[in-house]
Formats: C-alpha cells, sequence, structure tokens
C-alpha cells in the first residue's frame, strides 16, 4: 500500500544579509521534516518504506524563502500499517513547524494504492497454466522478497485479482524504474516469453 504526501511550509521572506532578523525560513521547516523522518526510518518495520524529496528551497541562495515544500512516497505492506505512518509523517511535519516557527499545510499528491490481495486459488491456476508453457521456478508471496506498489491493489478489493513476475532467461533481475529494465524486457527473449 502506498500513500504518496506533499507538504508546504510557509513563513516570511527578508533579504538573507541586509535584515535576516525580519525573516523566518520555510526551509528550515523542511530540513526539520528531513531529519526527524530519518531518525524516524530506524524504528519502521521492514515491510515499510519512507522516501522524499525537496521540490522548492527556494528561489536565491540571498533571500530568506517563506515558501518551501517536499513530497513524500510512504509504503507499507498492510493498509493498517501504512495509515499508522501517515500519521507519524504528518506529526513529524507539525513538529517541524513547531520548532521551526513555520506553519504547514499536507495533501495527497497522488491516488491512494492499496495493499494487494493476491488470492491463493488465482496463484494456483496461474501455476499450473505458466506450467504447461515450460514456465516454472515460482516462489510463494510469503518468500517473495522484492516491494512495491501498484494501483492493482485497488483493483484487487473490486475482483479477484492476482500478481505475477516472470523471470526472464538467465535470471538477471528486472531493476524497475532503470534504463536496464527497458533493454531487458524489450528484447526477443522477453517478447517470446511473454
Amino acid at each position: 500500500a502506498m500513500y504518496s504526501v506533499e507538504f508546504d511550509f510557509h513563513e516570511k521572506s527578508a533579504h538573507a544579509s541586509i535584515n535576516p532578523q525580519a525573516g523566518i525560513n520555510a526551509l528550515d521547516g523542511v530540513l526539520s521534516m528531513f531529519f526527524n523522518m530519518n531518525a524516524m526510518r530506524q524504528y519502521l518495520r521492514e515491510d515499510a518504506r519512507v522516501h522524499g524529496i525537496i521540490t522548492n528551497g527556494g528561489k536565491a541562495s540571498n533571500v530568506i524563502p517563506d515558501f518551501a515544500q517536499c513530497q513524500f512516497e510512504i509504503r507499507a505492506k498492510t493498509r493498517g500499517y501504512l495509515d499508522e505512518i501517515r500519521r507519524r509523517l504528518i506529526a513529524v511535519a507539525e513538529s517541524a513547524a513547531a520548532a521551526t516557527g513555520t506553519t504547514v499545510e499536507y495533501r495527497d499528491y497522488e491516488n491512494y494504492n492499496d495493499e494487494v490481495i493476491n488470492l491463493k486459488s488465482f496463484a494456483s491456476v496461474c501455476e499450473k497454466h505458466f506450467g504447461e508453457l515450460g514456465i516454472g521456478g515460482f516462489v510463494p508471496e510469503e518468500e517473495y522478497e522484492g516491494m512495491g506498489s501498484s494501483d492493482l491493489g485497488n483493483v484487487s478489493y473490486l475482483c479477484p485479482t492476482v500478481y505475477a513476475e516472470v523471470m526472464l532467461d538467465g535470471g538477471v533481475p528486472v531493476l524497475v524504474h532503470d534504463q536496464s529494465a527497458m533493454e531487458q524486457v524489450d528484447s526477443p527473449a522477453a517478447h517470446e516469453m511473454m
């Protein structure tokens, strides 16, 4: 399951060398949030991930920014744990704002992805039919080490679903979101497999 949350920090702009005491740095709120989130990461379960970027840190180095923004994606194996992490992430943002004298607003900036409900009966049917095509080496869901998010999870709450990945010859892992993935999946071997 996955949430994508965007945080806007606001405060007061001022010239950084002439009148810095008149400003309150919105970027300090974002940086404080990152520092605290990184400290919180060590206490997350193995099935959870939190990663973020700064999307706006100001416009000029000699101006204290009155606006700064960051985005975080949070993932977890279950919706319940994801909701807990989301509450903690928002608390981190609010404490960063309080500590730096800034204000913060947040919103989901992408559609939520629910956890995937794989039906074991569908998985066994897929395994049977893949086997008839000469495709084997299935790994039970409990032993699968990969992690990711997909809107397939949302679909799985509405109709029976199974998620499966097929390994290409040679056992070379496909690194999703990497250029090497395009080279592997756009190959004659991959086309033949599919």
